[in-house]
């Protein structure tokens, strides 16, 4: 049985071996704390210190190196999973309602006030960067960062969804005024940018509840690196 002092040991030495993030730290410390017991089992005559430097050499050339990367981009995957699957319940009953009124309420409020295509195309960019702006600062006041770096956290960033909904309009409008130099059909485009406006509020609400409950699930499995 590993005791408490061994476990720091371990924790130690994934930290001089460059392991920041606070719950990967435990996930590798349970991981190689039950192979040393194995060892010590097989060979009781082995030391502590002998099985930890064997343990470490089976992760390879690399060391831990790999096992953050692979963790960092699983963690993403996961992260980016989930913030789809919320953003798609929007579009299906019976919250695919709210999204319609809000489109019927967006959209007349943009075509009414006949708004210059290029002028229309600067707000929404405009609109795109101070809603991430606003979005991570509410994150940073709503949810109290933790004393210890988790990877869990900080693997959640801004998924391919935003990259699309920057894209659509992005080469719409510059297909039509540089490439086929034809006028923007302002129905259309209207449209378009009430359709992702609309998309790119519906994408913050769905990134804020996956981001809570990856925070929820954070502080509940690891309290110790939220206590002040």
């Amino acid at each position: 049985m590993t005791t408490n002092e061994q476990l720091l040991k371990l924790d130690q030495f994934c930290v001089r071996r460059g392991v920041d993030y606070y719950d990967l730290r435990q996930e590798l410390v349970d991981h190689m704390a039950e192979g040393i017991e194995e060892q010590l089992r097989v060979n009781p005559d082995l030391s502590f210190e002998d099985a930890l430097k064997r343990m470490y050499r089976s992760f390879g050339r690399y060391g831990f190196s790999e096992i953050v990367e692979e963790r960092y981009n699983f963690i993403r995957k996961a992260a980016k999973k989930l913030e789809f699957r919320l953003f798609k319940n929007f579009f299906s009953f019976p919250k695919i309602l709210l999204t319609i009124l809000l489109l019927l309420l967006v959209y007349p409020l943009l075509h009414s006030h006949k708004i210059a295509p290029h002028l229309l195309y600067i707000c929404y960019c405009l609109l795109m960067a101070t809603g991430s702006t606003i979005y991570y600062l509410f994150i940073r006041v709503r949810f109290r960062s933790p004393q210890k770096q988790l990877l869990s956290l900080k693997a959640v960033s801004l998924s391919s969804l935003w990259k699309v909904l920057f894209l659509l309009p992005h080469l719409y409008y510059n297909l039509a005024v540089f490439i086929l130099k034809t006028p923007i059909l302002a129905l259309w485009f209207d449209l378009l940018i009430a359709c992702c406006s609309v998309a790119l509020l519906l994408f913050f609400f769905a990134k804020y509840i996956a981001y809570k409950a990856i925070y929820e699930n954070a502080r509940f499995n690891y309290p110790f690196a939220f206590k002040t």
